[in-house]
């Protein structure tokens, strides 16, 4: 199912998709005192801005969208945020259970089994501006309000695949790629759990992995790559990285990422893409829509890059904070090379909150 990116991420692991009409309300228009609404006298869309509502134009402050979701008594459940603009909290029948900062990079929640039956979700979102965020302030692009990018439920065991990082690398022997699976563990025992990850055909062991009651363990392994042919603008040949953990021989979560291999080098004056020159052609690109605003459907991404496409271009830069993980993957899947941005710009390094939530959003713009 392909819903916060552009090609199935899971086989194994059970996914639906949170996208649909959500109940809303405003703080201006919510009169009770409890700390999430009981009543809610808007419905709105997800993923969208508030702004597209006629009479919150303008409106910057706090919101609260509903919807409900049904657990899985078998396992966790995982909720994955695309991006929220920009604070959030997210409640399940009324117990705050995750926060977050920052308009621009995906985040998730997990909720132990059991825990989440037919349950009430609400997420309060805030885009104001104050002491609370360090990267968020007035600017010379509008921050919004609201759910911007797609949500996803997602049915976990108790360790399961959290991210896969792959870098590649070129020698005279061919490509090599330089694995990373980070795995966490998010009950009260420890556990082991054997990896393994399927490339372009071939099959690679990762071993046996321990993995301590509600940590985190990476396992790297540095894969040669035969036969493989590599990305460019002009050739944008794309590979399924697949990553399975298994429990006693039995696969119990997979995590599917795709890949190029490319190397990206600067020698004198020169950038070079796989050893060649490389001359960037392109434009700066902020993600914002008359019609839309920030929360820009696929077709429109794919509007931005024929255009670029048709200008002559082989390069985007996302001024000015990362965007959205389905514009990245067609820049990819049609040959187009991407200057991603974390998002920092014109803010005051001195706040105190600023070395924290810029991390948070560096990290979770090269992990996701």
């Amino acid at each position: 199912m392909k819903i916060t990116r552009t090609f199935n991420r899971h086989k194994i692991r059970p996914i639906t998709g949170l996208n649909g009409n959500w109940d809303f309300v405003v703080e201006s228009e919510y009169k009770g005192k409890s700390q999430v609404p009981r009543s809610f006298n808007r419905s709105i869309y997800v993923p969208s801005v508030w702004e597209s509502i006629p009479g919150l134009e303008t409106y910057r402050g706090r919101a609260w969208f509903r919807t409900g979701i049904t657990g899985n008594r078998q396992f966790n459940t995982r909720l994955v945020f695309a991006g929220v603009s920009h604070s959030a909290k997210v409640y399940v029948n009324g117990q705050q259970v995750g926060d977050h900062e920052d308009a621009f990079t995906p985040w998730d929640v997990v909720i132990p089994k059991g825990n989440v039956c037919d349950s009430e979700l609400i997420v309060e979102v805030d885009n104001s501006f104050g002491e609370h965020s360090a990267l968020h302030i007035p600017n010379d692009y509008y921050t919004y309000g609201g759910i911007t990018r797609p949500v996803e439920l997602q049915y976990v065991p108790d360790v399961f695949i959290e991210h896969v990082t792959a870098i590649p690398s070129q020698s005279a022997k061919g490509w090599k790629l330089a694995v990373t699976v980070k795995l966490r563990n998010v009950c009260d025992s420890n556990l082991v759990r054997k990896v393994s990850v399927k490339l372009n055909g071939r099959d690679y062991d990762f071993g046996e992995v321990s993995v301590n009651a509600g940590e985190r363990v990476s396992v790297k392994k540095t894969l040669d790559c035969p036969g493989v042919k590599e990305w460019s603008p002009k050739s944008p040949f794309l590979y399924f990285l697949t990553t399975s953990l298994s429990e006693s021989d039995r696969v119990v979560d997979d995590l599917i990422e795709r890949i190029g291999f490319r190397v990206i080098e600067v020698k004198g004056s020169k950038l070079l893409l796989n050893g060649e020159e490389l001359l960037l052609r392109g434009y700066n690109r902020h993600e914002d829509h008359s019609r839309f605003g920030c929360a820009i459907p696929p077709e429109a991404m794919a509007h931005d890059i024929a255009l670029l496409k048709d200008l002559g271009c082989n390069f985007v830069r996302t001024s000015h904070y990362p965007n959205d993980q389905r514009f990245l993957d067609m820049c990819d899947e049609m040959g187009i090379c991407v200057w991603e941005e974390s998002h920092a710009r014109t803010v005051n390094l001195r706040h105190p909150l600023f070395r924290k939530q810029i991390t948070q959003s560096t990290c979770e713009m090269i992990e996701w």
